[in-house]
Parts: structure tokens; C-alpha cells; sequence
């Protein structure tokens, strides 16, 4: 828009995710379902609540990685580069299949269901990486169900991510989209 506000906005986001990393994910750079901007838990939160504020990677928080991508694949950002580094390193440890719906900052698993919505993201943030093995790994693994549900769910969240990062060509696009045939 060339309004200066929305890159100070970007700036401050960036802080955050910055301190969230330094002061409790230096490991893994998983972020928060909710933070304050000192990067610190909501006041008086130090554990799972009902309220929804919670301060592990949840399902606010599953979207990060995804959106993490588009500012690296749209505007080159090396904050989000650098970001996208230390989950994708995260991430390759867990394995694609191994992913589940919940991690406390520190990797710690507390989800027990495997699902689009923690995939999707994870595979968005995979097309960034600088490890193409990681890459094509994540991809096939993420696409290589048999519970065609899950597949289902993985195409309905991943082909946004494939059309708006325009990494992928219409054959590959494809290939996303529809099982394989056995």
C-alpha cells in the first residue's frame, strides 16, 4: 500500500516473534497460541486454560509457519526466512507423520491427533527450506495417506498454500490435489 504504518506493524510482529524465541523456543521457534508483546504468557496464565489463551503451539498458533512462508516467498523477508529455519529444523526432527495437534515451546508434544491443520502449515513452511531433501520429504509424506479423510482435509488446506506461493507447477499442483492411484 506504501503506507509506512503497515511496515511498522510488520516490525513490531517481528519483535515479538523475536523475544517469544529468545525468552522460550530457542530450539525449536515454535510460537505461541497467544503472547503479550513482551513475548511472555497473558498474566496469569501458566498452563492450559479454557479460556483459549493458551501459551503452547496450539491451534491459534498453527498458522504461523504458513504465514511465515508467504512473507518469505511474496516479500523475501529474512526475518521470516530465518524464522522458517528454526521451525523447519524442528519440524524435520518431528517428521511429517509424527506431527500431532499441540507442542509446548520447548517441542514437547501435548497434541495427540495428527491432522490438515497442523500439516498444511508445516508443508508451506517445508517449500522455504533451504534443505531440498526436507522438502520433498515433506511433501510426500504429507500427501502419502491412506486415510483418505485426512487426505481430503490435507488438499482443502494445502492447495491454498501451493496457489498463493506459486512454487509448485500445474503437474505437481495436481498431484496434491488427488490421490495417487495404487
Amino acid at each position: 500500500t506504501g503506507d509506512a504504518r503497515w511496515e511498522r506493524v510488520a516490525d513490531e510482529s517481528y519483535a515479538i516473534l523475536d523475544r517469544v524465541v529468545a525468552k522460550h523456543s530457542r530450539a525449536t521457534g515454535l510460537q505461541p497460541d497467544w503472547a503479550t508483546a513482551a513475548g511472555d504468557s497473558a498474566p496469569g496464565r501458566t498452563g492450559p486454560s479454557d479460556d483459549g489463551f493458551e501459551f503452547d503451539y496450539g491451534y491459534g498458533a498453527t498458522r504461523v509457519p504458513w504465514r511465515l512462508a508467504m512473507d518469505a516467498a511474496w516479500h523475501c523477508d529474512p526475518r521470516a526466512q530465518g524464522h522458517l529455519a528454526r521451525l523447519n529444523a524442528f519440524f524435520r526432527g518431528v517428521g511429517v507423520k509424527e506431527i500431532r495437534d499441540g507442542y509446548r515451546l520447548d517441542g514437547t508434544r501435548t497434541g495427540r491427533w495428527h491432522n490438515a491443520a497442523f500439516v498444511a502449515p508445516v508443508m508451506a513452511a517445508a517449500l522455504l527450506s533451504d534443505d531440498g531433501r526436507y522438502l520433498v520429504i515433506s511433501v510426500s509424506q504429507g500427501t502419502d495417506e491412506r486415510n483418505l479423510v485426512f487426505y481430503k482435509d490435507l488438499s482443502k488446506a494445502g492447495s491454498p498454500v501451493v496457489e498463493l506461493l506459486g512454487a509448485w507447477n500445474a503437474t505437481f499442483n495436481y498431484s496434491l490435489t488427488r490421490p495417487r492411484e495404487r
